[in-house]
């Protein structure tokens, strides 16, 4: 390293402590973070350290809440003053005790913020205080680009409902707040993202979106009142640029949203939630349901035919998605499929019979299947469209992801339905469970193993995942001789273990230590 040009170290430690622009917001404090990266890397050398400290563009994008509450009021001095006149990344938890240090930062230089996403935690203060730390936001913010506010208590906000940012954030793409803010601001035209809060109705969100011809990715939350009569006879609204659409809304206003905008075939769809209620109270509104749904998925699954499938069971609801693991909702810009279908109208369902015989359904490699009973819904996987939307989903799939309960329900089906499903499994990803001694009966995916091995198709894998503290003791796995099992230790390294091997004390993980 010591041979390579400043200039060369320099594009690579601003790598290594890129946070952004389309970071989550992460609430943990991990070893990644930038700013813990910057500290170490610049107490590496003198060269290094030289390159650090000359260098105001790192400093500016390091402006990192979360580490900089636990430090000392003059070492935040001393980070802030080498960020120099450089543009500023500001990101993390804001509560009382950040405030103090960050609201007269702000005050002096806002207008040299480019990202700030924050999480207020706003509990037990007053508004009038509220509205004096959120004062800056009424100021012109020239380099702003991203801007998501999160808090905890929205109605005790204090975020100003006018005037944001003086109608002067010309570089500004990304607009995420949870308050009702100006519907004909001058910077709306530039967005490439928002989020609509549940503050605004129908009729707002579209009228605001005919000002956004560039935008990209749109979230929209539990519109805030009905839908006038008046838009059934507006024209459509055309987002040819739209690449995501995120709903949050009940049946009726989901509809209306997608039957009311024309995106390109590009667009990727993600209906979230329960809808309020179940997606449809008829025939007639389960039709109108399906078709504007279709519009949106049967162009978009031939352009991206999906690799991997979540199949959830959740009381009377079917949810197919993307099995991306759950992320903030600041981070938008991840484009992930989301399909919430009535199971009692499954039967005579044609979007579900038209997803069966996609041409992309072989390209399913990894599936996630997860089916939780509950008294009012005991048991989804009597309802035959189920039964068959789950055998076609899995039949390519050579990952399967679940967990003890979804297994326990296909272990309680007759064998002519479970021998038939996941012809072509060979690895079975399970969390590995927190059991206690005794356990009365055979854990459920030691049952799945022997029954697949009784079928003449043995899962060859059993992935583990990340143990946690005092997992169960899974001896009894050495059974299954040629069984490959892996696992993950609580400090990020990968073991594994081939059953039969002679050594089943190593799968009993309550016995081992931390040093594994």
């Amino acid at each position: 390293m010591s041979a390579l040009y400043e200039d060369l170290l320099l594009r690579i430690f601003l790598e290594n402590t890129y946070a952004g622009p389309h970071f989550p917001l992460t609430f943990r404090d991990t070893p990644e973070r930038p700013l813990i990266t910057a500290l170490h890397c610049s107490q590496v050398c003198r060269q290094w350290r030289s390159i650090f400290l000359s260098s105001s563009l790192i400093w500016g994008r390091l402006i990192d809440l979360i580490i900089l509450v636990d430090t000392t009021d003059n070492w935040r001095k001393e980070i802030f003053a080498r960020t120099g006149e450089a543009a500023l990344w500001v990101y993390g938890f804001v509560d009382p005790s950040v405030w103090e240090f960050l609201s007269p930062f702000l005050q002096r230089n806002w207008r040299r913020v480019q990202v700030f996403v924050v999480m207020d935690i706003n509990i037990m203060t007053s508004l009038n205080l509220q509205q004096k730390r959120w004062a800056f936001l009424k100021e012109p913010a020239p380099q702003l680009c991203r801007i998501d506010v999160e808090q905890d208590n929205p109605s005790m906000s204090g975020l100003p409902t006018s005037s944001l940012f003086g109608d002067d954030a010309p570089l500004l793409k990304d607009f995420s707040m949870r308050h009702k803010f100006q519907t004909n601001a001058s910077w709306l035209s530039n967005l490439s993202s928002i989020s609509f809060p549940p503050a605004f109705n129908m009729d707002e969100v579209l009228t605001t979106l005919r000002r956004m011809p560039r935008l990209e990715y749109l979230t929209v939350f539990n519109l805030g009142s009905d839908i006038p009569q008046a838009l059934k006879q507006v024209p459509k609204l055309v987002l040819p640029n739209l690449r995501m659409l995120k709903i949050q809304a009940n049946v009726h206003d989901t509809c209306v949203l997608l039957e009311c905008i024309t995106a390109s075939p590009d667009c990727c769809l993600a209906i979230q939630g329960s809808l309020g209620s179940r997606p449809a109270q008829d025939n007639e509104g389960n039709t109108q349901y399906e078709n504007a749904v279709k519009s949106y998925i049967m162009p978009f699954f031939p352009l991206h035919p999906p690799s991997a499938l979540k199949f959830s069971i959740k009381g009377d609801l079917l949810v197919l998605e993307d099995p991306t693991p759950p992320i903030p909702r600041s981070n938008a810009w991840v484009r992930c499929f989301c399909i919430v279908l009535d199971i009692s109208s499954l039967l005579s369902s044609s979007l579900i019979k038209e997803l069966i015989s996609s041409p992309w359904v072989p390209y399913i490699n990894k599936f996630e299947f997860y089916a939780h009973r509950s008294s009012e819904h005991p048991d989804g996987l009597n309802n035959g469209a189920v039964i068959s939307a789950l055998d076609t989903f899995s039949s390519s799939a050579m990952i399967l992801r679940t967990n003890d309960e979804t297994l326990r329900q296909l272990l309680e089906r007759p064998l002519s339905y479970t021998s038939t499903l996941f012809p072509h499994l060979i690895t079975l990803n399970v969390n590995c469970p927190w059991r206690y001694p005794p356990v009365e009966e055979d854990p459920p995916d030691h049952e799945f193993l022997k029954l697949r091995k009784a079928i003449g198709r043995p899962v060859s894998v059993l992935d583990l995942g990340v143990l946690k503290n005092k997992p169960a003791d899974m001896g009894y796995l050495e059974e299954h001789v040629g069984l490959l099992v892996k696992w993950e230790t609580w400090d990020g390294h990968r073991r594994e273990y081939l059953c039969g091997e002679g050594q089943p004390e190593r799968l009993r993980f309550s016995n081992l230590q931390r040093e594994i």
